[in-house]
């Protein structure tokens, strides 16, 4: 894991800090853990299909939603909130969490094309072992998203991720689909994916 320098939670305003009091929205960080919910639900599906092979679909049909979609989509009372602070959230903070989400889409939807390939061979001993590669690079990427969302700095070097799936810097991981990062972000990530 990589510490960004950045200090985050003096450059959030106090009138952001005020509109979310009350919420389930960290007034540091201007984020909701609820966010993990997109993820945590595709992630359990995805740890299922060595013995459940046919949850493929569910597992390939999958969306990646960005911040603001999963709020506004989800139906919470703060939802609105939720996203509308989104637009206020400081760069030291979107740039390491849309960096990491990009990470996670990128290993859920790699990590299904892998299981998919050795469902259509009906290879299980390899169907198993992408899926622990996989599942090991999610939490590991989850664990760091919480903790953005939470004021910690932390994210996972590409590298890591790479030797947890086993993609010795072959850009696998950056053919996948993920979500549309923010402008400002999107130098950063074409870093990260080499």
């Amino acid at each position: 894991m990589t510490q960004n320098p950045n200090k985050s939670a003096d450059s959030v305003s106090e009138i952001w800090r005020a509109k979310v009091k009350g919420t389930l929205i960290n007034p540091d960080t201007l984020l909701a853990t609820d966010y993990m919910n997109h993820f945590n639900e595709v992630m359990m599906l995805i740890e299922m299909l060595p013995d459940m092979p046919d949850m493929l679909p569910d597992c390939a049909a999958w969306q990646s939603k960005t911040y603001a979609e999963h709020f506004i989509q989800i139906g919470l009372d703060y939802g609105p909130l939720a996203a509308e602070a989104y637009q206020h959230v400081p760069s030291s903070i979107k740039v390491p969490f849309e960096l990491t989400v990009a990470q996670l889409n990128a290993v859920i939807h790699l990590t299904v094309k892998r299981v998919a390939a050795s469902i259509s061979t009906n290879d299980t001993e390899e169907i198993r072992r992408s899926v622990a590669a996989g599942t090991m690079a999610m939490r590991k990427l989850s664990e760091a998203l919480g903790g953005i969302i939470n004021g910690s700095q932390q994210t996972v070097d590409q590298e890591d991720i790479d030797a947890m799936m086993g993609a010795p810097n072959d850009n696998t991981l950056a053919a996948a689909p993920a979500a549309a990062p923010a402008a400002g972000a999107q130098d950063d990530i074409d870093k990260l994916f080499g």
